[in-house]
């Protein structure tokens, strides 16, 4: 069998590895392996995304706490009928921890962005409305 790299798997081969598989579901937004773990097994992803931070992360640190809401946010979104829309929206509790800041300071810039006319925020979901300024 080839190795996985710049080789390609025939359809035999892919029979014989998918033999010894076994299909996990995972609820979304779960972290399944992060760089660097320790694993004795080979992940195949059948359906949904895959997220890599190794190039946010470094970007994230450099940034004030405006840019880094401002920046997940624009992660978080998705195109729907030519709006950005962030369907189940995070508590701004969890946006807090996901960019090392506190929860007041994230209360305190999606209210500002929502008097601006920036956001729209309801119950379910947020709609980036227009593009959001370079700083706040």
């Amino acid at each position: 069998m080839p190795a996985i790299g710049n080789d390609r798997l025939d359809a035999r081969d892919l029979r014989a590895i998918s033999a010894h598989a076994v299909t996990r579901s995972f609820a979304k937004h779960t972290v399944v392996v992060s760089e660097g773990d320790a694993s004795n097994s080979l992940y195949v992803v059948l359906e949904g995304r895959v997220r890599t931070l190794t190039g946010n992360v470094k970007s994230l640190a450099l940034m004030d706490v405006y840019g880094r809401v401002a920046r997940v946010l624009l992660d978080l979104a998705r195109e729907e009928r030519g709006e950005l829309v962030i369907e189940n929206k995070p508590t701004q509790r969890e946006l807090a921890e996901r960019i090392g800041a506190s929860r007041e300071m994230v209360s305190r810039i999606l209210k500002e962005l929502a008097a601006g006319g920036y956001l729209r925020i309801d119950a379910r979901r947020i709609i980036i409305a227009k593009n959001l300024p370079q700083r706040w």
